[in-house]
């Protein structure tokens, strides 16, 4: 899975999350040395969180990238 900036994301079925659907947009990755890469998530309310890229999924992708 190859995240950008400005993907729409969701977390990953079975990862413990409120029951209504939690949407966020990725606003940074962070691909140094960790496997998998990082994301920083803005979610609704916004809270910023760094999730792991293999714990979230893509709901839609930026066209182009940023």
């Amino acid at each position: 899975m190859n995240l950008e900036v400005g993907d729409l994301v969701q977390p990953v079925a079975g990862k413990e999350f409120p029951q209504e659907i939690q949407v966020g947009i990725v606003i940074e990755v962070i691909d140094h040395i960790e496997v998998p890469p990082v994301v920083k998530v803005l979610w609704p309310g916004g809270a910023i969180d760094k999730e792991w890229s293999d714990e979230i999924e893509i709901v839609a992708k930026t066209p182009g990238g940023m």
